[in-house]
């Protein structure tokens, strides 16, 4: 009884730890929404009842389906909205109720663990060391309370390596057999979960293999973990060629996330990470090399027919390969958090060494003190962890303190309109909803339809493009001034002269017309954040240009042979009308129907001139609420803009639009317009219209 009580005291120093860190996160759009916010709105997909996810590379799948249940069953005792919406309208509770979850979840396993261990091998200090597994490396506890990938590595990972370690070295074990089947099958499940939590996760497979004492039990454990990991990532198979594709990607690009140049590494740059990996914490560099040198010593004795354990040798050899090879994968695109599903092994690591040295039965010391010495260790692990991590766990609340002041701030302008210049944390939750909401697949056009009501005056500019952006449409500034009149700019983490030019641009236009003033109401220097507000003159913006050219057809109309639908006034043609359908109609009879095998039509290639506004508008119906409007270049790399923002709807029908800003610096003389549909239903459209306006 007394050792079931000492292997509660780890994990509740565990959970004690996570809630410190859990308690430093006020807010999770503050700390960075990447990418928390991706996987809520991907497991409220699943709790929707849509098999649909926008995020699959890593693949990730158990963490969203997860976040899927425990959505599901909460949205079943408080949900009055869909799941979904319920969601979109308080993201943060529900993070805040997985982060809860996860730290529960590891102290249980964190016991648990403990607990197989003390069951098999009645060592209770060798049981209390495996329970360390999520304070051996750096930065573990910081992520495991986060609902993302890294939180099921630690949990699964610790759990799996203690699995291992009493599985092999337990009495159950037969060195003439190996591996008992039932133990393959059940380290293919873990490994199955790993590996489709994160991909990075695939070089553990080596420790089975090197264990595998047959072929017999290397086809089972093969045909074990394809089944396993086909399992976890059930809601992800349908689209498995974006998965490979991102795979291949990854190998054959040297940059970050698949781009870069086409080869697999710089070596530069992976030279430098490797600097880095073994250079950031001593922990990790330490027992990396303790595990290197007990492989060689194995190796050595093996060779000279010294080692009275092979399976110890096969074992050692697995682990440090595994981890090696995690090494040299992170080297190539470094982040330490990737190295954590390593992490999560050290406590096997140390204790296979160990056992490679000595032996854990023989150190003198040890058996003349078997009570004193491992718990002085372990106190002294729990006092170098402290020393270690105080700042990352208990001072991290300084970080949120100076943006929640801003928020009290813009508490005050509430009802105005916001144009956000932020690419990660700010202080405004909506950037973290959009960008989920990017990530949430098919699921984007409704999600964007439904959360627009809640977030009428959130803006936002996007640095890589340079378009403002209200959800899935673009928008320009003169727009939002002719409608609001004024409105405030939000920066943070920007250069003063950024920040000048840029306003500079907002307010005036392109052939220097004052469209409106500014100046900073707000700065708060610790978080570098500063507000600006813009007051619009009402004059001058009722002055600017209305549209040059309006291109608009109800698909009524053909040509002689056909062909082309023409527009209203017949002096343009809009490409296709072959795929002319009168099964649905907004308005006349007849609409254009897209399909699997038809996905592109109603071509139409118009003029345009650098700064010019394009707006195209059309009433879509379908049921799978997919299909949008593309308008390019003919060299998509000088101007590419897809849309399929709902601005209305009406018996069963949507309105969706397109629409952007020409690049001042644009080459070409016209702009193509076509619809795009890429799913296996159909899709109609009917009643197009594109306005071009002049930059000013």
């Amino acid at each position: 009884m007394r050792s079931r009580a000492a292997l509660l005291l780890l994990p509740l120093l565990i959970v004690f730890l996570c809630i410190s860190c859990y308690l430093n996160i006020s807010n999770f759009y503050m700390s960075g929404h990447d990418p928390v916010y991706p996987y809520l709105i991907n497991a409220a997909n699943l709790a929707s009842g849509y098999m649909e996810l926008g995020l699959i590379e890593h693949p990730g799948t158990p963490v969203e389906c997860f976040g899927g249940v425990l959505i599901f069953l909460r949205h079943l005792v408080s949900g009055e909205l869909p799941a979904y919406q319920e969601v979109l309208r308080n993201p943060e509770s529900y993070l805040h109720m997985l982060s809860a979850a996860l730290i529960l979840l590891l102290g249980f396993i964190s016991f648990c663990t403990g607990s197989l261990v003390y069951r098999k091998t009645e060592n209770l200090p060798l049981a209390i060391f495996f329970q360390f597994f999520p304070l051996l490396g750096p930065i573990m506890i910081q992520h495991a309370v986060l609902f993302k990938p890294e939180s099921f590595i630690v949990i699964t990972g610790g759990y799996f390596a203690a699995f291992l370690y009493v599985n092999v070295f337990g009495p159950q074990y037969n060195t003439q057999q190996g591996l008992k089947p039932s133990t393959i099958i059940l380290s293919s499940l873990f490994l199955g979960l790993l590996i489709a939590t994160k991909i990075i996760c695939a070089p553990f497979v080596l420790i089975i293999l090197f264990l595998c004492h047959n072929w017999k039990q290397f086809f089972l454990f093969c045909i074990s973990l394809s089944l396993s990991f086909l399992l976890f990532i059930l809601p992800a198979i349908p689209k498995y060629m974006i998965i490979w594709q991102w795979m291949q990607d990854l190998l054959h690009h040297d940059g970050i996330y698949g781009h870069g140049k086409e080869q697999i590494i710089n070596s530069h740059e992976f030279v430098n990470n490797l600097r880095k990996i073994f250079s950031t914490d001593f922990v990790f560099t330490g027992t990396w090399i303790l595990l290197t040198a007990a492989v060689l010593v194995s190796v050595v004795r093996l060779l000279r027919k010294k080692s009275s354990d092979p399976v110890l040798t096969r074992f050692i050899i697995g682990l440090w390969l595994s981890i090696s090879v995690l090494i040299l994968m992170v080297a190539k695109h470094f982040s330490f958090h990737y190295l954590i599903a390593g992490m999560t092994f050290f406590p096997l690591s140390i204790v296979l060494s160990l056992r490679v040295f000595v032996g854990i039965k023989n150190i003198g010391i040890y058996n003349r003190y078997p009570q004193v010495v491992p718990y002085t260790l372990f106190c002294l692990l729990i006092v170098f962890y402290f020393c270690r991590e105080e700042k990352s766990i208990f001072l991290f609340r300084d970080h949120k303190n100076p943006i929640q002041n801003t928020c009290h701030f813009l508490d005050s302008k509430s009802g105005m309109a916001v144009i956000t210049i932020s690419d990660d944390h700010s202080a405004f939750i909506a950037p973290s909803i959009w960008f989920g909401i990017m990530y949430s697949g098919d699921m984007r056009s409704e999600y964007f339809h439904f959360i627009k009501k809640y977030y009428q005056n959130w803006f936002a500019y996007h640095l890589d493009t340079k378009e403002i952006i209200h959800w899935d449409e673009g928008v320009l500034v003169t727009d939002i001034l002719k409608k609001r009149r004024n409105a405030l700019v939000y920066f943070i983490e920007h250069s003063p002269d950024f920040e000048n030019n840029l306003l500079k641009e907002f307010t005036q236009s392109p052939k220097g017309l004052t469209l409106a003033k500014y100046k900073m109401i707000y700065e708060n220097k610790e978080s570098e954040e500063r507000v600006y507000l813009m007051e619009g003159d009402s004059a001058q913006l009722a002055r600017l240009p209305v549209a040059r050219s309006v291109y608009y057809s109800d698909l009524e109309k053909t040509n002689a042979d056909h062909s082309a639908f023409l527009s209203n006034d017949s002096l343009y043609t809009f490409k296709k009308a072959n795929q002319v359908s009168q099964t649905e109609h907004h308005s006349g009879v007849n609409s254009i129907q897209l399909n699997n095998t038809n996905q592109y039509g109603l071509d139409l290639e118009f003029e345009v001139k650098p700064g010019d506004f394009v707006e195209a508008t059309i009433w879509r119906k379908s049921s799978d609420h997919s299909g949008e409007i593309v308008l390019s270049a003919k060299d998509n790399t000088m101007f590419y803009l897809g849309g399929e923002a709902i601005i209305a709807t009406e018996n069963g029908w949507e309105q969706i639009t397109c629409k952007g800003t020409i690049p001042i610096d644009y080459k070409e003389k016209t702009v193509n317009f076509y619809l795009y549909y890429n799913l296996k239903k159909e899709v109609y459209f009917d009643d197009v219209k594109i306005t071009v306006t002049p930059g000013e």
